[in-house]
């Protein structure tokens, strides 16, 4: 949800350990600039287009996958950042640089 309020401080890294999600009161690693891969939710995605992340409403791809559009609310732009990939099926990784940071 920080991401439709203007807090967003950037992309949640996967754990070290290779975990897909956090534990409870584990640490968080933010990346706030640079390229990263993400899940991306949709074949509309294309390199230099706006990345949308998906707050709500988990979808089949999971809260944090990126998208090509804001999908009504479930979905908002992600500021200062730009997909540098395309996106040829949904499920597949997608590059996205991140120019931050947003705080």
């Amino acid at each position: 949800g920080e991401v439709t309020c203007g807090r967003t401080v950037g992309v949640a890294l996967r754990p070290a350990s290779g975990a897909t999600s956090y534990s409870s009161g584990e640490t968080v690693t933010i990346g706030h600039s640079g390229e990263f891969w993400v899940v991306g939710e949709d074949t509309g995605i294309v390199a230099g287009g706006s990345v949308f992340v998906r707050f709500a409403d988990a979808g089949t791809y999971g809260l944090g996958s990126a998208r090509s559009d804001a999908d009504t609310s479930d979905a908002v732009a992600l500021p200062n950042a730009v997909f540098t990939s395309d996106c040829a099926s949904a499920g597949d990784l997608v590059k996205v640089w991140i120019n931050g940071p947003f705080i």
